[in-house]
């Protein structure tokens, strides 16, 4: 005979993605359980799914209550606030986890709340989380990971350079521990772009090339610094490569305008003025407000009139 279990008949129904019958069997499970706290939290997950914020919020509340050492109830807690606006709210329920016994729950639970303190603009606290983080686990790759895009976000504000060092000694430790981590050798690349290393660039993308040939941007952001050394040529093959094999539906980071538009400037520099038109208004036609076209389109327009006027025969 079968013993009855509100509390596994309501995870069965949360798989089925019947989240208003499970609610019934949570708060019955309630009263029975010997760890209610976990079936409050459970049932937070089912009432957030339904978007219920009140009830969710009542939920991490009990759960707080019962056990403040689950630590999930605080970002969970917390980014209920942000969704109703209350961001010192959000930020207070965070700062209640310095005082939580250190787990590998807290690990995530601190990693979560950078993520949280990140997206409210609150760039040094997310740094301070981030490095609780890798007092927990040294080699927690998303904890580098991110303090690499923090560093590169603190050049963005104070063009320090040495910030781009910081980030890039952060994308090192993602990628000794992770050395296929196309992410973090993109963003070296982009970092060492903006410190002027464009033969340091060119090696990360060579590197994420090895590790997936079918990578688009790579190619094209090979193709800028090839650019930036005077390698107009090999850009133009590095260009050619991204159209080839680039689409902007299933590549975020890939643009197809932006690669048209590189190749037309590469094609002004190497003389190929036709060719260059081309290439920019077929750009134009994917992107109307592309910086930088109409100084390229005149200096074009400029370059095919004298091309014209030099080859006109003389008036006898």
């Amino acid at each position: 005979m079968e013993i009855y279990n509100p509390l596994s008949r309501a995870r069965e129904l949360c798989n089925a993605g019947k989240f208003e019958e499970a609610i019934k069997y949570f708060d019955e499970a309630i009263g029975i359980d010997p760890d209610p706290a976990i079936v409050y939290l459970e049932k937070s997950m089912a009432l957030e799914k339904l978007d219920k914020i009140e009830d969710t919020m009542s939920c991490y509340d009990k759960i707080i209550e019962l056990d403040p050492d689950i630590v999930f109830s605080y970002p969970g807690k917390a980014e209920l606030f942000v969704k109703l606006g209350m961001e010192k709210e959000a930020l207070e329920c965070l700062e209640k986890l310095d005082g939580i016994k250190p787990s590998e729950s807290t690990l995530w639970a601190f990693y979560k709340r950078s993520i949280i303190q990140y997206n409210l603009g609150k760039l040094d606290e997310a740094m301070n989380s981030l490095n609780r983080v890798l007092e927990l686990d040294p080699n927690h790759t998303n904890a580098f990971f991110s303090k690499g895009v923090l560093f590169g976000d603190f050049y963005e504000i104070n063009k320090d350079s040495d910030m781009l060092k910081k980030s890039i000694e952060c994308y090192d430790e993602v990628i000794k521990l992770d050395p296929n981590n196309i992410d973090a050798l993109y963003n070296k690349g982009l970092d060492f772009q903006l410190l002027g290393k464009f033969e340091e660039s060119i090696n990360c993308y060579d590197e994420i090339i090895k590790i997936d040939d079918s990578t688009a941007y790579a190619f094209f952001s090979k193709g800028v610094s090839l650019d930036a050394i005077g390698k107009f040529e090999k850009a133009l093959s590095c260009y050619d490569k991204a159209l080839e094999i680039g689409s902007d539906k299933d590549d975020y980071l890939y643009d197809k305008a932006s690669t048209l538009y590189n190749k037309a400037k590469a094609l002004y520099v190497l003389d190929r003025v036709e060719d260059s038109k081309y290439f920019l208004n077929e750009a134009r036609k994917l992107k109307s407000d592309l910086p930088g076209y109409d100084e390229l389109n005149r200096m074009l327009s400029d370059r095919l009139q004298f091309n014209r006027d030099i080859h006109k025969k003389p008036d006898k």
